[in-house]
């Protein structure tokens, strides 16, 4: 009897391997497309100028004391110090730049090894099509348009430790997860689903591991993040943005305020004003006009994958789609952390993949497979917008090489919605 269900496994393998659509060519097929459309979406917004609020993340230093967001700048200033301000700045667009093609290299790479994985090609199609969306949205090209925000390496650490907890290296990935908060605390926010997703697996691939032997790693970056809080001085801060950071005298007093020295109460209480006087329209269009393809993704994969997901994994998903929501309670960078929504969800949903890869999907027919293609193509041909509350304008951006957008016949819409520059 074994030798005959090995039998049948290997003879349903080599007729997977040798039907016309080739498990390999699936994958160099679907991580082309995602490499593809990602370098192209994020081309629209290239810009060869450091943002204006990011770059200071990369010129402060730990030099003065410790201070919040202070690693980037330690680390850069410690190798490139001797450059002056403006081949420093080049140098943060340049390096900005490469890790968002290295961010899209690895949800492409993910995607790929995932379709080769697959039980079907129609599987690793339809999985890399509910993937589309997300890889054609406004997220590649939000973080090609401010160049020095940590956006991009906050995203690497995500997906670096998502593919350690999908291997069940807790502690690896806890050790990791915990350097990113000395970058920026943000990540604190992205963590969330992944300490969810990461309980969620070590319980499901074994029962008899001890409690504490999943929280305590788990818990690495959440403790760094309290550090960095708590620990940070703000005689440092106000030291190293004095000497070191480029901008006028009232640039650098806002900087230190409302970055580098601001407080939970202080954050809340500037946003209580903004919310209450600028969320509608802009903030309830924003969340859907940014956010539908992790929504989409989200509601599609937990109906496809309803028999397997527990209410652990359910969380993972959800949090992922909400927690980038909830920095808008603290900042105001509207489209910029909403679009992490999309990220975060597509993250999870291929380390959750990663589990269940080997159980097919429910049956599709044609015409669902042709609705998220077209889902997909709706969502690259959006106008990429950066937009805040209405502090500043909406920008819309089109540099890449494909000119066409669907902006003039939305136009009358996004003006409405936002003021739009």
């Amino acid at each position: 009897m074994p030798s005959t269900l090995h039998g049948r496994i290997s003879a349903r393998r080599d007729r997977r391997h040798l039907s016309p659509l080739n498990p390999m060519w699936v994958a160099v097929l679907t991580g082309l497309v995602a490499t593809v459309v990602g370098i192209l979406v994020a081309l629209r917004g290239y810009t060869h100028t450091a943002a204006l609020w990011g770059l200071p993340l990369w010129q402060v230093t730990y030099h003065s004391g410790f201070i919040r967001r202070g690693l980037v700048g330690t680390v850069f200033q410690g190798l490139l110090g001797g450059l002056s301000d403006t081949r420093q700045a080049s140098v943060v667009v340049a390096l900005a730049h490469v890790m968002l093609l290295v961010l899209i290299l690895s949800f492409a790479a993910w995607l790929a090894v995932l379709a080769y994985r697959a039980p079907s090609p129609t599987h690793a199609i339809a999985f890399g099509l509910l993937a589309l969306p997300i890889i054609g949205s406004s997220l590649f090209p939000t973080m090609a348009f401010t160049p020095g925000y940590l956006d991009s390496l906050m995203l690497l650490f995500a997906i670096a430790t998502a593919a350690l907890l999908a291997q069940r290296q807790l502690w690896a990935a806890g050790c990791v997860a915990a350097i990113a908060p000395f970058a920026h605390e943000m990540f604190v926010y992205f963590w969330i689903p992944l300490a969810v997703f990461g309980f969620f697996v070590a319980q499901r691939r074994d029962l008899r591991r001890p409690l504490w032997a999943t929280l305590v790693p788990l818990g690495l970056p959440f403790i760094a993040g309290l550090v960095v809080v708590a620990a940070t001085s703000a005689t440092a801060a106000h030291r190293e943005i004095d000497q070191r950071v480029t901008g006028t005298a009232i640039f650098k007093v806002t900087l230190l305020k409302q970055q580098f020295g601001q407080t939970l109460s202080s954050a809340l209480t500037r946003m209580d004003h903004i919310q209450g006087a600028y969320w509608w329209p802009t903030e309830p269009f924003a969340l859907v006009y940014f956010c539908w393809p992790a929504v989409l993704a989200v509601v599609l994969y937990m109906f496809w994958r309803r028999l397997q997901l527990d209410a652990w994994a359910r969380a993972a998903l959800a949090l992922a789609l909400v927690c980038p929501w909830l920095m808008l309670m603290l900042a105001w960078d509207l489209s910029r952390l909403l679009v992490m929504s999309n990220g975060m969800v597509l993250i999870v949903i291929l380390g959750l993949e990663s589990q269940f890869i080997a159980q097919p999907l429910p049956r599709f027919r044609r015409t669902s497979l042709g609705l998220l293609a077209a889902a997909g193509i709706v969502e690259t041909a959006l106008p990429f917008l950066y937009a805040n509350f209405d502090l500043y304008n909406t920008y819309h951006r089109n540099n890449g090489p494909v000119p066409v957008d669907l902006m003039p016949l939305i136009r009358p819409v996004i003006a409405r919605m936002f003021h739009l520059h």
